[in-house]
């Protein structure tokens, strides 16, 4: 943590002094000097100091012209900063990063020649504050573009069957395919409508203790939120889908789930699962448990499905009585 400032008319060295310059303390700065000043501007620009410290760091600023240069320059370069990079969409780790890469920027900042080391030099122009200020905007400015290019982290792979997918980005107003086709990350759109019968496998999670496999022809958007991965599928190829869990991993609270319309599916990835998810021509789902358990529901129920049960969900209203699970609901699918 910083250290606090020095509260005014404290004694010895530290005591504000009347009067001409002497040092680094300036006539009614409250015993602030221009170090402590500038390690506190960034604080003072974003409102996050206490009222003493902002009275003793604001009457500073009222008698160093230096600082007081400095001050207005970074609050307007903070607040050019805050309206370009509102109207982006950063990935989750976007705050963390930035503050790592601020913090490496003070600290290349702190290498620079002190107040008392300036003064100390034989006479000469004094250092404009300029160059100071640019420097952290370079710095900040490489920053974001390098998180901006990086982009979102994946969400997994295209394991099996890519060339019978197609993986679509939103991108300027309209969905295009992606180049590979392999990687997926949230928002991305799954097109497994070639070579009917074939069978896309995608694997899912840091861990890849997710595996979700697609029989063409089906199509269907995915979303990463929060602890969450999001299937809905779509109009034009709801096919069907498998969704297989191991029972491991760090993220074993997350959930795998399926969206269509009201209906909807779910498992945990903290256990073993498998479960066979089918649209019918009436827009139900129609839910097989392989392996596990699953929880089920739509708009007004929420029910399970216990392992080798099949159950049919709604767009509303009660979920169809259990019954013993067709074996041609997992046949499509062999093998580990």
């Amino acid at each position: 943590m910083r250290g606090r400032l020095a509260p005014a008319g404290a004694g010895g060295a530290r005591g504000g002094r009347a009067g001409p310059r002497h040092g680094t303390y300036w006539e009614g700065c409250r015993g602030v000097t221009c170090d402590e000043c500038r390690d506190r501007l960034q604080d003072l620009v974003d409102g996050e100091v206490s009222g003493a410290e902002k009275a003793a760091l604001d009457s500073h600023l009222g008698a160093c012209p230096d600082c007081a240069e400095l001050h207005k320059r970074l609050a307007k370069f903070t607040t050019t900063m805050v309206k370009t990079v509102k109207p982006l969409r950063p990935s989750g780790d976007f705050t963390s990063r930035v503050m790592a890469r601020f913090e490496e920027s003070k600290a290349d900042l702190a290498r620079t020649p002190s107040q008392k080391a300036i003064r100390d030099m034989p006479a000469t122009p004094s250092w404009p504050v300029w160059p100071f200020a640019a420097a952290i905007g370079i710095l900040v400015l490489v920053g974001l573009l390098l998180l901006f290019r990086s982009g979102p982290p994946a969400l997994g792979r295209i394991v099996k069957g890519a060339d019978a997918a197609k993986v679509q980005r939103f991108e300027n107003g309209a969905w295009t395919e992606t180049p590979g086709g392999e990687a997926l990350f949230s928002g991305n759109r799954i097109l497994a409508t070639e070579s009917p019968g074939t069978v896309v496998a995608l694997d899912l999670g840091p861990e890849n203790t997710v595996k979700v496999f697609l029989r063409s022809p089906c199509a269907v958007h995915l979303e990463r939120r929060g602890s969450q991965f999001l299937f809905v599928p779509m109009a034009e190829a709801k096919g069907r889908l498998r969704i297989r869990t191991l029972g491991a991993g760090a993220h074993a609270d997350d959930t795998v789930r399926v969206n269509l319309g009201e209906a909807w599916v779910e498992v945990k990835v903290g256990q073993k699962n498998e479960v066979d998810v089918a649209p019918d021509e009436t827009n139900h789902l129609v839910v097989s448990v392989k392996l596990g358990s699953a929880k089920i529901g739509n708009v007004s129920e929420t029910e399970q499905i216990a392992e080798g049960y099949a159950r049919t969900v709604p767009q509303k209203g009660a979920c169809s009585a259990a019954t013993q699970a067709k074996s041609d609901a997992f046949g499509w699918l062999e093998g580990p």
